[in-house]
């Protein structure tokens, strides 16, 4: 059994609860504003994706879809990216991750396109997923 007090000790542990609480806030914000869709949990939206298939409707499926999609590929390139930046790696992938979600909120004030929005979003949280 993993020893709990010393992960609680490690000075990496501010930067997980800070992520964390990031990636919740920008999760809780992309639900209310983009019809019911997570762009960090990825359960509810498989689940969500199920009733909406059995249910036929239309614009929540595309954006559970790119939410689905893009937080698959954002891990993936997460992780690809941590492995090519070596002992950067970490801060590569927050790099990363900074630079879709500011993409994303560009997308968000600049158009219409919701989305591409949400797709950059689960993007960007994907990546997270490798720091």
């Amino acid at each position: 059994m993993p020893d709990k007090s010393r992960a609680l000790r490690s000075p990496e542990f501010p930067l997980a609860v800070v992520l964390a609480a990031l990636a919740g806030w920008v999760d809780a914000t992309a639900f209310v504003r983009f019809a019911h869709t997570f762009v960090s949990f990825m359960g509810g939206n498989s689940t969500k994706l199920a009733g909406s298939l059995t249910a036929a409707h239309g614009p929540p499926i595309l954006f559970v879809a790119l939410a689905l999609v893009g937080f698959v590929l954002g891990a993936v390139a997460g992780e690809s990216l941590a492995g090519v930046a070596g002992r950067r790696g970490r801060a590569a992938v927050l790099l990363g991750e900074s630079l879709f979600l500011f993409a994303a909120a560009g997308v968000t004030l600049v158009s219409c396109h919701d989305a591409i929005a949400v797709m950059l979003l689960a993007f960007a949280l994907g990546m997270q997923n490798a720091s």
